[in-house]
């Protein structure tokens, strides 16, 4: 199936009538596009349509006495349209898809490593008020600024390095 089809869906139908042959010229000289046809009974023909073509295809066969039924719909207006039948599951992808788009931008948890004289915490707790908190933006964190603000806020530093690995900040 190429891809115009599948944005537009197809359906598959079983047409059943007493002259087959006479039914597809009918088809064609509505201008209606029927595709893979296979005859399954005597009686029968399964063939796809376009979803546009359904309604004329559906008069055409009730004007010769004829009958038609739906055996698959298929291609990706279908989809769409199932879900959008369904509210609660596409808010919940929509949401699922934001939260992909912010998190990776953010910092959710801040470690300390490599000091020896102070204390984790405080060096914590300082990164905490120049700006390294929950849900802040990896590159305010990353910026020479913030480093400069920290070293500032506790003068027993001599050095400090900002990385990011994911939605960790490590001091």
């Amino acid at each position: 199936m190429e891809f115009w089809q599948s944005v537009d869906g197809m359906i598959q139908v079983e047409l059943t009538s007493a002259d087959a042959a006479d039914a597809l010229l009918a088809i064609q000289k509505k201008g209606i596009e029927v595709q893979h046809i296979k005859k399954t009974q005597p009686l029968q023909l399964r063939f796809d349509i376009h979803r546009r073509d359904y309604a004329r295809l559906e008069k055409l066969v009730q004007s010769r006495s004829d009958s038609l039924k739906i055996l698959k719909r298929y291609g990706l207006f279908w989809a769409v349209s199932t879900l959008l039948k369904r509210p609660v599951m596409l808010t919940g992808l929509l949401f699922l898809l934001l939260i992909n788009l912010w998190v990776p931008g953010r910092i959710f948890f801040v470690q300390v490593e490599g000091n020896s004289r102070i204390p984790a915490r405080l060096i914590a707790e300082s990164a905490a008020r120049c700006g390294i908190t929950f849900g802040c933006g990896r590159r305010e964190v990353r910026s020479e600024q913030m480093k400069n603000a920290l070293l500032e806020a506790i003068p027993q530093l001599s050095w400090a390095g900002i990385n990011t690995k994911g939605c960790t900040a490590i001091i």
